[in-house]
């Protein structure tokens, strides 16, 4: 799979600790994929690939000619809807997870507020903000749980008895809530 690194083994019998380029490691899954023996399937889970470093467009490159090089390859790309991603991979099947996290952040938001005696307090001074909150921190969390639950954390961290000064985003009232 890596040739230069073998040879180096082999002539010297020792390893190249030289650090592995990017080419080198695409170079060796494509070898891995395109000379792998017809009976062999693969199937790879790559999380984040709005997080590699390097250009979308090369990420899209690397996968596109991988998955057309063989037809016993799956891959399974987890990633941001950024443009070039959202672009390239259009055609291709999708499950959305995010599209099926929102009625658990719904569900796990509002039970952790209301499970505090802060917000207890907070319906009870301003109750609309206070039925609010929940589907604010639904939807601006894009559904991603990871976000919800620092901002929950946050949130009950900032509705102690003592604060009288809570806002989400330094939000007034709405207007039923406020005092005539």
């Amino acid at each position: 799979m890596f040739p230069a690194r073998w040879e180096t083994y082999t002539l010297f019998g020792q390893r190249d600790d030289d650090p592995w380029t990017r080419r080198e490691l695409e170079r060796g899954l494509e070898l891995l994929i395109q000379e792998g023996s017809s009976e062999l399937r693969f199937c790879f889970f790559v999380n984040g690939l709005d997080e590699l470093k390097g250009k979308p467009s090369d990420l899209v490159s690397l996968f596109k000619r991988l998955w057309s090089s063989s037809s016993n390859l799956k891959l399974c790309l987890s990633r941001r809807p950024w443009v070039d991603f959202e672009d390239a991979f259009r055609n291709c099947p999708r499950l959305m997870i995010q599209d099926l996290t929102y009625p658990d952040i719904i569900h796990f938001a509002g039970l952790s507020l209301h499970a505090h005696t802060g917000f207890a307090e907070l319906k009870s001074r301003e109750p609309c903000y206070a039925a609010n909150l929940v589907k604010e921190i639904a939807k601006k969390s894009s559904r991603v749980f990871l976000w919800v639950g620092l901002v929950v954390q946050s949130l009950l961290a900032g509705l102690n008895p003592w604060r009288q000064d809570f806002r989400l985003g330094g939000k007034t009232p709405c207007s039923a809530c406020r005092p005539r």
